[in-house]
């Protein structure tokens, strides 16, 4: 994860999904179409949809409660892919909004990729970027990380 010229962090991680294409996909639409149900009724009804995110490492737990926004998902031959992003409730100036893609890639005979392609920039200006490259670059990459393996283990189980 590094900084790019727009002032923007890239985080990336990729996990293997243990099952073909075909099988990941229709269990990744099945998981959409209710998570999707879920967000259209939470919307009609004024709300939005809240989630925990956070890093796990060790004895170490961090958490922030996040609105979740999840778009259209695009259908191509060999991927599927879901933009989504997240900002902070509560003092959103003092965390950054992620915007990312969720990437179900076919292997070709060697089953699925799922990865998560994200970017944020960090608030505060130039001390939101100390800040970020001291410590919190950490916590975003871990997050990433284990959000994309989580959901490529929900993939792989009937």
């Amino acid at each position: 994860m590094s900084p790019s010229r727009s002032g923007h962090v890239l985080v990336q991680h990729s996990a293997d999904v243990a099952v073909p294409f075909e099988i990941a996909s229709d269990r990744m639409q099945r998981h959409l179409d209710l998570l999707l149900a879920d967000v259209h009724h939470a919307l009609e009804h004024g709300e939005t949809i809240r989630t925990k995110l956070g890093a796990r490492g060790g004895q170490l737990h961090i958490e922030k409660t996040v609105n979740m926004t999840i778009g259209t998902p695009l259908e191509l031959t060999d991927r599927i892919v879901v933009p989504l992003w997240w900002e902070a409730t509560g003092t959103q100036s003092l965390f950054p909004r992620m915007d990312a893609d969720l990437i179900l890639a076919d292997r070709e005979g060697f089953g699925s990729a799922l990865t998560f392609r994200g970017q944020y920039s960090p608030p505060l200006g130039p001390i939101g970027e100390l800040i970020d490259r001291l410590m919190l670059h950490r916590l975003a990459d871990a997050t990433g990380r284990q959000f994309v393996e989580a959901a490529a283990k929900a993939l792989s189980t009937p």
